[in-house]
């Protein structure tokens, strides 16, 4: 079995290329083939596609299935392809790929190869192609209303806000205005006593003014701290709210670009899934672990629950695997862990809800631990 592609580079004139029933791991080797118009891979073990096919323009017809491509992202780097008009990820004399039991398949696929003809070994109609087209703008249409309307919010939101801010601010500064006035004015009283009069009886009322002057002193000093850390909070809070906003905006673009097939819920503490992950991190959690950092107790205030359709029907084909699933107690024996952001990764939590993990060897090549 070829386990690799290559040694081609010389065939420039090559057309059709058959490597079907192999243990190919990845699509490579081809930068050089520029007449190919025909591939087939069907049975390998390809899980990702990319943009390997940027050299070879001529290509018409692919044939993908039974390899383990999942996400509707390789869709979108198959649609680069110009002359793409034959596409199979699913084949009757061979398999299929995890992607094609995704919900909205084959109208995802249509509206983003729209030049395909044939689709998994069958001819399409144009009506099957309308009918996909009009289905995705009628979802592209509801999430960029959902979009907009957390936007607006979120705008709305801040304008509040900034009002409120603006007040309390004014208020502040008011009242520093009127802590300055005063210091200058006992600043004056006390010049004025030290210049003109030496006579003991004005003392008292000097240490009276001098005390005061340090009270006004130290005064226009926390309140210029106050107003510079409210100003700074707000800015902060400003941030952060933009920040989540566009998280949301986010999740709703994965969704869209998934067909549904990954999204992700935030749960209530009413959920009863909620608690459990609750519990769970509690009865993970041994304050004397972090004693060193003053860490005593950890408070959850939201748990996100992600849904994704490909690495679900993974994991529970494995899982069949492995334990006895017509047992219902099975999942007693599960073990949970927990993934945390890593530095030296920084963005691996938005990597994995759509990718999942990544192998051992990839995380020892990219970490230091």
């Amino acid at each position: 079995h070829i386990k690799k592609i290559e040694n081609l580079s010389r065939l420039t004139r090559l057309e059709r290329l058959w490597l079907c029933n192999n243990e190919i791991p990845r699509i490579e080797g081809l930068d050089e083939l520029h007449n190919l118009t025909e591939l087939n891979v069907a049975r390998n073990r390809v899980e990702r596609v990319g943009d390997v096919f940027k050299l070879n323009p001529k290509l018409t017809s692919l044939n993908l299935s039974d390899n383990g491509v999942g996400s509707f992202k390789e869709v979108s780097y198959l649609a680069r392809l110009p002359s793409l008009t034959d596409l199979s990820l699913s084949d009757p004399h061979w398999g299929e790929n995890p992607i094609t039991s995704l919900c909205n398949y084959q109208t995802y696929v249509l509206f983003n190869i729209q030049q395909l003809t044939a689709l998994d070994t069958l001819i399409l109609a144009e009506e099957t192609k309308q009918l996909a087209e009009a289905t995705y703008m009628k979802k592209r249409m509801y999430y960029n209303m959902r979009i907009k309307t957390l936007r607006r919010n979120t705008t709305n939101a801040m304008r509040r806000a900034q009002e409120g801010s603006n007040s309390k601010v004014y208020k502040a500064n008011l009242q520093l205005s009127t802590l300055i006035r005063h210091f200058k004015e006992v600043e004056r009283a006390i010049e004025e006593i030290k210049f003109y009069s030496r006579q003991d009886s004005n003392q008292e009322l000097l240490a009276a003014l001098e005390a005061k002057y340090e009270q006004l002193q130290e005064a226009v000093k926390k309140k210029t701290k106050d107003a510079s850390e409210m100003e700074q909070l707000f800015s902060d809070c400003c941030q952060r709210t933009y920040e989540m906003s566009d998280q949301y905006v986010r999740r709703l673009l994965v969704e869209l670009e998934t067909g549904g097939n990954i999204r992700m819920e935030d749960g209530r503490p009413t959920d009863l899934w909620y608690k459990s992950c609750v519990d769970l991190l509690h009865s993970r959690f041994f304050k004397e672990d972090f004693a060193a950092h003053d860490v005593t107790g950890i408070r959850v205030v939201r748990v996100t629950r992600i849904h994704n359709r490909f690495l679900r029907n993974r994991f529970e084909e494995h899982l069949e695997n492995m334990v006895d699933v017509s047992d219902p107690t099975y999942k007693r024996s599960l073990e949970y862990l927990f993934f945390g952001e890593n530095p030296e990764m920084p963005g691996e939590l938005q990597h994995v809800p759509e990718d999942g993990f990544r192998h051992a060897h990839e995380y020892a090549a990219l970490t230091s631990e």
